[in-house]
Protein backbone atom coordinates (compact mmCIF):
# COMPACT_ATOMS: atom_id res chain seq x y z
CA UNK A 1 0.00 0.00 0.00
CA UNK A 2 1.82 3.06 -1.19
CA UNK A 3 0.79 6.82 -2.11
CA UNK A 4 0.03 9.00 0.24
CA UNK A 5 -3.43 9.34 2.28
CA UNK A 6 -4.93 12.54 3.55
CA UNK A 7 -4.11 12.77 6.99
CA UNK A 8 -0.97 10.43 7.20
CA UNK A 9 0.25 13.06 10.02
CA UNK A 10 -2.14 11.31 12.37
CA UNK A 11 -0.46 8.10 12.17
CA UNK A 12 3.10 10.48 13.39
CA UNK A 13 0.70 11.84 16.07
CA UNK A 14 -0.87 8.16 18.07
CA UNK A 15 2.61 6.73 17.79
CA UNK A 16 3.80 9.98 19.31
CA UNK A 17 1.03 10.09 21.74
CA UNK A 18 2.20 6.37 22.86
CA UNK A 19 5.67 6.95 23.04
CA UNK A 20 5.03 9.93 25.25
CA UNK A 21 2.49 7.81 27.84
CA UNK A 22 4.86 4.81 27.59
CA UNK A 23 7.99 6.67 28.81
CA UNK A 24 6.09 8.58 31.73
CA UNK A 25 4.48 5.15 32.97
CA UNK A 26 7.92 3.28 32.86
CA UNK A 27 10.51 6.12 33.35
CA UNK A 28 11.31 5.07 36.93
CA UNK A 29 12.06 1.28 35.87
CA UNK A 30 14.41 2.29 32.86
CA UNK A 31 16.22 5.01 35.05
CA UNK A 32 18.07 2.40 36.93
CA UNK A 33 18.01 -0.27 34.74
CA UNK A 34 21.70 -1.50 33.63
CA UNK A 35 21.66 -0.75 29.60
CA UNK A 36 20.79 -4.27 28.56
CA UNK A 37 18.27 -4.28 30.75
CA UNK A 38 16.75 -1.32 29.68
CA UNK A 39 16.47 -2.29 25.56
CA UNK A 40 14.55 -5.60 27.15
CA UNK A 41 12.22 -3.35 29.14
CA UNK A 42 11.68 -1.22 25.76
CA UNK A 43 10.01 -4.05 24.19
CA UNK A 44 6.56 -3.60 25.25
CA UNK A 45 6.90 0.17 24.11
CA UNK A 46 8.19 -0.12 20.78
CA UNK A 47 5.45 -3.24 20.18
CA UNK A 48 2.90 -0.97 21.47
CA UNK A 49 3.87 2.00 19.42
CA UNK A 50 3.18 0.69 16.05
CA UNK A 51 -0.26 -0.63 17.22
CA UNK A 52 -0.79 3.01 17.73
CA UNK A 53 0.11 3.68 14.32
CA UNK A 54 -1.20 0.89 12.26
CA UNK A 55 -4.63 1.11 14.16
CA UNK A 56 -4.84 4.92 12.83
CA UNK A 57 -3.70 3.37 9.32
CA UNK A 58 -7.26 1.80 9.15
CA UNK A 59 -9.06 5.25 9.45
CA UNK A 60 -6.37 6.60 7.10
CA UNK A 61 -6.30 3.87 4.57
CA UNK A 62 -9.67 2.16 5.33
CA UNK A 63 -10.34 1.57 1.61
CA UNK A 64 -7.14 -0.18 0.83
CA UNK A 65 -7.52 -1.91 4.22
CA UNK A 66 -10.92 -3.24 3.33
CA UNK A 67 -9.48 -4.77 0.24
CA UNK A 68 -7.06 -7.08 1.95
CA UNK A 69 -10.01 -8.66 3.84
CA UNK A 70 -11.51 -12.09 2.12
CA UNK A 71 -14.73 -11.66 0.31
CA UNK A 72 -16.96 -13.43 2.90
CA UNK A 73 -16.55 -11.90 5.69
CA UNK A 74 -19.20 -9.57 6.05
CA UNK A 75 -18.93 -6.01 6.87
CA UNK A 76 -15.58 -5.28 6.03
CA UNK A 77 -16.10 -1.20 6.79
CA UNK A 78 -17.31 -2.09 10.05
CA UNK A 79 -14.35 -4.50 10.99
CA UNK A 80 -11.51 -2.22 9.72
CA UNK A 81 -12.57 0.64 12.00
CA UNK A 82 -13.36 -1.97 14.52
CA UNK A 83 -10.02 -3.21 14.31
CA UNK A 84 -8.10 -0.32 14.14
CA UNK A 85 -10.07 1.32 17.14
CA UNK A 86 -8.73 -1.39 19.47
CA UNK A 87 -5.48 -1.48 18.00
CA UNK A 88 -4.80 1.83 19.16
CA UNK A 89 -6.30 0.97 22.62
CA UNK A 90 -4.03 -2.18 23.18
CA UNK A 91 -1.26 0.17 22.07
CA UNK A 92 -2.20 2.86 24.35
CA UNK A 93 -3.03 0.21 27.52
CA UNK A 94 0.15 -1.67 26.71
CA UNK A 95 2.32 1.70 26.95
CA UNK A 96 0.83 2.72 29.65
CA UNK A 97 0.46 -0.69 31.92
CA UNK A 98 -3.30 -0.16 32.41
CA UNK A 99 -5.06 -3.93 32.04
CA UNK A 100 -2.18 -4.69 29.77
CA UNK A 101 -1.98 -8.02 29.69
CA UNK A 102 -5.74 -8.47 29.34
CA UNK A 103 -4.58 -6.02 26.10
CA UNK A 104 -1.75 -8.24 24.42
CA UNK A 105 -3.67 -11.62 25.26
CA UNK A 106 -6.78 -10.11 22.69
CA UNK A 107 -4.26 -8.49 20.34
CA UNK A 108 -1.96 -12.47 20.44
CA UNK A 109 -6.11 -13.41 19.70
CA UNK A 110 -6.22 -11.28 17.19
CA UNK A 111 -2.93 -12.52 15.30
CA UNK A 112 -3.89 -15.83 15.24
CA UNK A 113 -6.89 -14.54 13.75
CA UNK A 114 -5.03 -12.82 11.22
CA UNK A 115 -3.26 -16.01 10.47
CA UNK A 116 -6.19 -18.21 10.19
CA UNK A 117 -8.30 -16.20 8.15
CA UNK A 118 -6.06 -14.36 5.67
CA UNK A 119 -2.47 -15.25 5.88
CA UNK A 120 -1.89 -19.21 6.03
CA UNK A 121 -5.02 -19.49 3.18
CA UNK A 122 -2.49 -17.28 0.75
CA UNK A 123 -0.17 -20.10 1.95
CA UNK A 124 -1.87 -22.62 0.94
CA UNK A 125 -3.02 -21.08 -1.67
CA UNK A 126 0.31 -20.54 -3.13
CA UNK A 127 2.60 -22.46 -1.30
CA UNK A 128 5.81 -21.62 -3.48
CA UNK A 129 5.76 -18.08 -2.90
CA UNK A 130 8.07 -16.90 -0.09
CA UNK A 131 6.90 -13.86 0.74
CA UNK A 132 3.70 -15.60 2.03
CA UNK A 133 5.70 -18.09 4.64
CA UNK A 134 7.63 -14.88 5.76
CA UNK A 135 4.55 -13.21 6.75
CA UNK A 136 3.25 -16.43 8.41
CA UNK A 137 6.68 -16.64 10.49
CA UNK A 138 6.28 -12.84 11.46
CA UNK A 139 2.67 -12.73 11.85
CA UNK A 140 3.71 -15.68 13.96
CA UNK A 141 6.48 -13.76 15.74
CA UNK A 142 4.14 -10.65 16.67
CA UNK A 143 1.88 -13.10 18.27
CA UNK A 144 5.03 -14.85 20.63
CA UNK A 145 5.69 -11.32 21.62
CA UNK A 146 2.83 -9.94 22.48
CA UNK A 147 2.13 -13.21 24.39
CA UNK A 148 5.33 -12.59 26.12
CA UNK A 149 4.03 -9.40 27.37
CA UNK A 150 0.91 -10.82 28.60
CA UNK A 151 2.19 -13.88 30.47
CA UNK A 152 5.16 -11.39 32.22
CA UNK A 153 2.39 -9.13 33.32
CA UNK A 154 -0.69 -11.23 33.86
CA UNK A 155 -0.78 -11.94 37.75
CA UNK A 156 -3.04 -14.38 37.83
CA UNK A 157 -1.62 -16.96 35.07
CA UNK A 158 -0.64 -19.87 36.45
CA UNK A 159 2.93 -21.16 36.10
CA UNK A 160 2.20 -23.85 33.72
CA UNK A 161 0.63 -21.35 31.20
CA UNK A 162 3.57 -18.57 31.88
CA UNK A 163 6.15 -21.90 30.97
CA UNK A 164 3.51 -22.87 27.84
CA UNK A 165 3.93 -19.47 26.42
CA UNK A 166 7.20 -19.01 27.30
CA UNK A 167 8.59 -21.76 25.49
CA UNK A 168 5.96 -21.03 22.51
CA UNK A 169 7.52 -18.12 22.39
CA UNK A 170 11.23 -19.28 22.27
CA UNK A 171 10.79 -22.22 19.60
CA UNK A 172 8.69 -19.83 17.48
CA UNK A 173 11.13 -16.80 17.57
CA UNK A 174 13.91 -19.94 17.09
CA UNK A 175 12.30 -20.90 14.24
CA UNK A 176 11.66 -17.74 12.65
CA UNK A 177 15.11 -16.56 13.00
CA UNK A 178 16.84 -19.55 11.28
CA UNK A 179 14.37 -19.08 8.39
CA UNK A 180 14.91 -15.29 7.80
CA UNK A 181 18.68 -15.82 8.07
CA UNK A 182 18.59 -18.09 5.45
CA UNK A 183 16.60 -15.78 3.25
CA UNK A 184 18.50 -13.24 4.00
CA UNK A 185 21.93 -14.97 2.89
CA UNK A 186 20.15 -16.23 -0.27
CA UNK A 187 18.24 -12.71 -1.29
CA UNK A 188 20.61 -9.91 0.19
CA UNK A 189 19.13 -7.58 -2.11
CA UNK A 190 16.10 -6.99 -0.25
CA UNK A 191 15.46 -5.10 3.02
CA UNK A 192 17.26 -6.81 6.27
CA UNK A 193 15.47 -7.62 9.28
CA UNK A 194 11.72 -8.79 7.74
CA UNK A 195 13.07 -9.58 4.56
CA UNK A 196 10.04 -8.29 2.56
CA UNK A 197 9.51 -7.29 -1.41
CA UNK A 198 11.65 -4.06 -0.68
CA UNK A 199 14.80 -3.82 -2.53
CA UNK A 200 17.40 -1.97 -0.28
CA UNK A 201 18.09 1.41 -1.69
CA UNK A 202 21.60 1.42 -3.30
CA UNK A 203 22.09 4.58 -1.81
CA UNK A 204 22.23 2.83 1.70
CA UNK A 205 25.88 3.19 2.75
CA UNK A 206 26.57 -1.13 3.19
CA UNK A 207 23.41 -1.46 1.45
CA UNK A 208 23.55 -5.33 0.66
CA UNK A 209 26.01 -6.00 3.80
CA UNK A 210 23.15 -4.99 6.01
CA UNK A 211 21.44 -8.52 5.08
CA UNK A 212 24.96 -10.74 5.82
CA UNK A 213 25.11 -9.17 8.86
CA UNK A 214 21.48 -9.38 10.17
CA UNK A 215 21.32 -13.47 8.66
CA UNK A 216 24.77 -14.66 10.75
CA UNK A 217 22.88 -12.58 14.08
CA UNK A 218 19.63 -14.36 12.92
CA UNK A 219 21.69 -17.70 12.52
CA UNK A 220 23.16 -17.72 15.96
CA UNK A 221 20.39 -16.59 17.71
CA UNK A 222 17.85 -19.00 16.57
CA UNK A 223 20.02 -21.61 16.85
CA UNK A 224 21.04 -20.38 20.65
CA UNK A 225 17.00 -20.52 21.05
CA UNK A 226 16.24 -23.63 19.56
CA UNK A 227 18.54 -25.35 21.85
CA UNK A 228 17.58 -23.43 24.65
CA UNK A 229 21.19 -22.10 25.47
CA UNK A 230 21.73 -18.54 26.26
CA UNK A 231 18.40 -17.53 25.39
CA UNK A 232 17.98 -14.23 26.62
CA UNK A 233 21.25 -13.07 25.55
CA UNK A 234 20.42 -14.37 21.86
CA UNK A 235 17.29 -12.62 21.51
CA UNK A 236 18.42 -9.67 22.93
CA UNK A 237 21.10 -9.84 20.28
CA UNK A 238 18.00 -10.25 17.49
CA UNK A 239 16.13 -7.24 18.59
CA UNK A 240 19.07 -4.76 19.42
CA UNK A 241 20.34 -6.13 15.43
CA UNK A 242 16.75 -4.87 14.55
CA UNK A 243 17.05 -1.44 16.18
CA UNK A 244 20.33 -1.20 14.27
CA UNK A 245 18.70 -2.22 11.18
CA UNK A 246 16.08 0.56 11.80
CA UNK A 247 18.64 3.25 12.42
CA UNK A 248 20.68 2.26 9.51
CA UNK A 249 18.48 0.84 6.73
CA UNK A 250 14.32 2.06 7.62
CA UNK A 251 15.15 5.81 9.23
CA UNK A 252 17.03 6.83 6.46
CA UNK A 253 14.38 5.36 3.61
CA UNK A 254 11.63 7.01 6.06
CA UNK A 255 13.41 10.46 6.34
CA UNK A 256 13.84 10.38 2.14
CA UNK A 257 10.21 10.13 1.91
CA UNK A 258 8.13 10.82 5.46
CA UNK A 259 4.74 10.71 3.62
CA UNK A 260 5.02 7.26 1.82
CA UNK A 261 3.10 4.65 2.94
CA UNK A 262 5.29 2.07 2.32
CA UNK A 263 8.26 4.00 4.06
CA UNK A 264 5.94 4.18 6.98
CA UNK A 265 4.74 0.49 7.15
CA UNK A 266 8.17 -0.78 6.48
CA UNK A 267 9.79 1.14 9.42
CA UNK A 268 6.93 0.44 12.07
CA UNK A 269 6.61 -3.07 10.85
CA UNK A 270 9.90 -3.35 11.63
CA UNK A 271 9.52 -1.70 15.32
CA UNK A 272 6.78 -3.85 15.60
CA UNK A 273 9.11 -7.23 14.83
CA UNK A 274 11.91 -5.61 17.11
CA UNK A 275 9.14 -5.50 20.40
CA UNK A 276 7.84 -8.57 19.64
CA UNK A 277 12.37 -10.15 20.11
CA UNK A 278 12.96 -8.58 23.16
CA UNK A 279 9.38 -9.26 24.76
CA UNK A 280 10.34 -12.31 24.38
CA UNK A 281 13.99 -11.66 25.74
CA UNK A 282 11.96 -10.15 28.78
CA UNK A 283 10.29 -13.11 29.21
CA UNK A 284 12.85 -15.52 29.41
CA UNK A 285 14.80 -12.74 31.82
CA UNK A 286 11.79 -12.71 33.88
CA UNK A 287 12.35 -16.62 34.20
CA UNK A 288 15.78 -16.76 35.12
CA UNK A 289 15.32 -14.27 37.39
CA UNK A 290 12.64 -16.96 39.41
CA UNK A 291 15.37 -19.30 39.04
CA UNK A 292 17.78 -17.76 40.98
CA UNK A 293 15.54 -16.49 43.45
CA UNK A 294 15.18 -20.17 43.78
CA UNK A 295 18.70 -21.13 44.11
CA UNK A 296 19.30 -19.01 46.73
CA UNK A 297 16.47 -19.56 49.11
CA UNK A 298 17.91 -22.85 48.86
Amino acid sequence: MSGTPPHVWLMYLAGGIVLAAGLLASWRDLRDAPPADKVIALGPLFFAIPLAVFGTQHFVQTGPIMGLMPPWIPAHLFFVLLVGACLIAAGLSIATRIQSALAAFLVAVMFVCFEALMIIPGVVADPRNRFSWILVFREFTFCAGVLSIAAAQASTWSDRARNAARTFARLELGVALVFFAVQQFLYPAHVPGVPLELVTPTWIPGHSLWSYVAGAVYLLAGLCLLANRRVRAAATWAGAMLLILMVAVYLPILVAKPLDMEAIDYFFDTLLYSGSVLAVAGIQSQAAAVRGTISTAA
